[in-house]
């Protein structure tokens, strides 16, 4: 024993500092440093009594037990060990709870409700209390120590038996219908509902699963999300210069977001407030340090300015979202701004693509252009008319996009639904039967950006007065 030990310490030493044991931290062990320690046993375990034949070959050998019993020792004493030590120290971290913190439910008993359990226990003011599955096999079972107490359809039960407050959708990837349904069931049971971050900030790093939130308008909407064409986005916009008009706005804001993500060779951002520019400038150098951008403070009815920015920059695929949209405002006594920012606005940036050329054009519209009803609407129908009638002349592929009522937008209804509700009502409609379909800021700027290779007309039917009003404006322009 004491001839042959140098030799095995030696191959063992040298095995485990290859696998990367004396690099780990016990802290933190897991099921990774435990395969780690397997491999550097079991890859010790065939070099030693292979060096230690071919070494004392023809003497007498250890018995062959020692070759089995040594690694199942040094494998039980490493991995044990290891273990051992993170018990130690988590059940140090978190003995049982607080009794006083906030009791809280998750629906779900998969890796996200794991990670959930791993990471809420580090976090003081939150105790989990049980799991709810509509997996029935998991009935009375434990993820981490939490036992599931029954399905989503007992959430009610659970709360009078625990007195939760608060459930966490403890999913990753959701659709809608689901995202309804739990709300559902938390509201009928009397408690708060609240989501964990999206897959991609997770994986990303920027959020950690115990970032949870509260549930927001977007998350209610009756459909999912539309989904970027990456691969077409990214042949469209990367290494090309591109130009977004309103870019300080709630919607010209999230196109450049979006835009940014496909590496522009240069993101032009035109718009006339000058702090909303700023702030666009301060973020894009926090969020997208690598992507070039220039913040033109201009307006789109000045050609001599946009003259200048063509000639300098030549952009080459155009997004137009500089408008003005809050409807009943445009209805007092701005109706003459609004048909010149909206359709004099637009006309001045369809010269200038005429003049100085370009790959696309993008227009941001409103559904509240289809039989227009308010000043808004019209102007807005005014301006694709336009548009479209300036097509026929102008070999630009040109889009128009239409957004029905964009959740968080500037001048949102939906803001001062909350205002209103957050004071205690009444909330103002504008009509009893009114309907309204609304998508999210992020999902309006993805359909701005699903373009097809070939130019799109929009057409729908309008009033006669505003086919009146284009065919008296087009010979005078």
């Amino acid at each position: 024993m004491l001839t042959t030990l140098p030799v095995v310490v030696l191959i063992q030493l040298v095995c485990f500092y290859a696998f990367g044991l004396y690099r780990g931290i016990w802290r933190y062990a897991s099921l990774h440093d435990i395969a780690r320690v397997a491999g550097a046993v079991g890859t010790a375990a065939l070099l030693v009594p292979t060096a230690i034949m071919m070494w004392r070959y023809g003497e007498s050998l250890p018995p062959r037990s020692v070759f089995v019993l040594n690694p199942l020792l040094l494998l039980l004493c490493l991995g044990g060990g290891r273990v051992a030590y993170r018990w130690f120290k988590d059940r140090q971290l978190y003995d049982g709870g607080d009794p006083k913190a906030t009791p809280v439910v998750l629906l779900g008993a998969g890796n996200t409700a794991l990670r959930l359990i791993d990471e809420l226990r580090r976090v003081p003011g939150w105790r989990i209390v049980g799991l709810l599955d509509d997996n029935r096999s998991k009935l009375n079972r434990q993820v981490a120590g939490v036992r599931v107490l029954g399905s989503w359809d007992d959430i009610a039960s659970a709360t009078l038996q625990t007195e939760i407050r608060h459930a966490i959708l403890a999913i990753s990837e959701v659709d809608h219908a689901v995202r309804r349904r739990a709300y559902k069931l938390c509201e009928a049971a009397g408690i708060r509902l609240l989501l964990p971050p999206p897959i991609d900030d997770l994986m990303s790093g920027r959020l950690m699963v115990s970032q949870v939130r509260e549930v927001e308008l977007d998350d209610l909407l009756g459909r999912d999300e539309v989904q970027l064409d990456e691969a077409g986005l990214s042949e469209l916009i990367r290494d090309r210069v591109i130009l977004v008009t309103g870019a300080g706005g709630s919607i010209g804001s999230e196109l450049c977001r979006q835009i940014a993500r496909f590496e522009p060779a240069l993101l032009l951002l035109l718009e006339q407030n000058e702090f909303a520019l700023y702030t666009m400038e301060q973020e894009f150098a926090r969020a997208f340090p690598n992507v070039s951008i220039q913040c033109l403070v201009g307006d789109v009815k000045d050609p001599v300015r946009l003259d200048e920015l063509f000639s300098r920059f030549k952009p080459r695929v155009i997004f137009h979202a500089a408008a003005f949209k809050h409807v009943p405002l445009m209805e007092q006594a701005n109706a003459w701004e609004a048909v010149r920012n909206n359709v004099l606005g637009t006309w001045r940036l369809l010269q200038a693509v005429a003049r100085h050329g370009a790959d696309k054009f993008v227009f941001v519209s409103t559904d509240k252009a289809v039989n227009p009803t308010s000043v808004m609407g019209a102007t807005k129908r005014l301006a694709e008319m336009l548009l479209q009638r300036w097509r026929t002349r102008h070999p630009v592929d040109s889009v128009i996009v239409r957004f029905g009522n964009v959740l968080g937008s500037t001048g949102s209804v939906v803001p001062k639904f909350k205002e209103q509700i957050a004071r205690g009502g009444p909330i103002t409609v504008t009509h009893p039967e009114i309907r309204r379909y609304f998508m999210s800021v992020p999902e309006a700027c993805r359909w701005s950006c699903r373009l097809p290779s070939w130019a799109i007309k929009a057409r729908s039917s309008c009033s006669t007065w505003v086919s009146r009003c284009a065919s008296w404006i087009w010979p005078a322009i």
